[in-house]
């Protein structure tokens, strides 16, 4: 080498795809439902000790001595979303290459599929059990504010105060022993 000549070394974007891999060791995923503070939080509008998640698990399974049918807002959004969500993936590793986090990652698949949940809920009118005609009639009498500013032809199985729509989250879990912790909701 001559003398005074310097060598420099270009990083193309290896170290942070190699920092973004190690991330991988921890098999960090996403978490999504009715889950956490919201999910434990006591239903609005019953008379009975409720939480969100003793609701949505009612509904998901059927409740056949209350006489709830089974409205499988979970199984049946994975049942028809997981190749969608299996593509996202797929262009979101691809992405991690380009420069993506593995945390930004993670915060788009869980939002996706949190939105897909919540899509499903609302759509359950087009495949869903009806309500029976006694909660058909139960939730036309309420007096809550938001039944009220919606039409008569709103009154939708699933929903009654929307306490369970707005308590459907995406939680990312970085490392296994988050799994155990509320982790970080979206």
């Amino acid at each position: 080498m001559a003398k005074g000549a310097t060598t420099r070394e270009f990083d193309r974007g290896f170290i942070h795809i190699m920092k973004e891999l190690r991330k991988l060791e921890d098999k960090p995923y996403v978490k999504v439902g009715i889950q956490g503070a919201k999910g434990n939080a006591q239903k609005k509008g019953t008379k009975e000790p409720l939480t969100v998640v003793e609701v949505a698990v009612y509904n998901e399974f059927g409740a056949p001595k209350a006489n709830i049918p089974e409205r499988p807002f979970m199984r049946s959004t994975y049942d028809t979303k997981r190749s969608e969500w299996q593509d996202l993936t797929d262009r979101l590793q691809d992405g991690i290459y380009k420069g993506l986090t593995i945390d930004k990652a993670l915060d788009v698949l869980g939002l996706k599929m949190q939105a897909d949940v919540i899509a499903r809920i609302r759509s359950s009118p087009s495949w869903a059990v009806p309500n029976a005609e006694s909660t058909y009639l139960r939730k036309l009498n309420k007096s809550d504010v938001s039944l009220l500013a919606h039409d008569v032809g709103d009154v939708k199985p699933l929903i009654d105060t929307g306490q369970m729509v707005e308590s459907v989250t995406s939680v990312k879990v970085m490392k296994r022993s988050d799994d155990y912790k509320e982790g970080v909701q979206s």
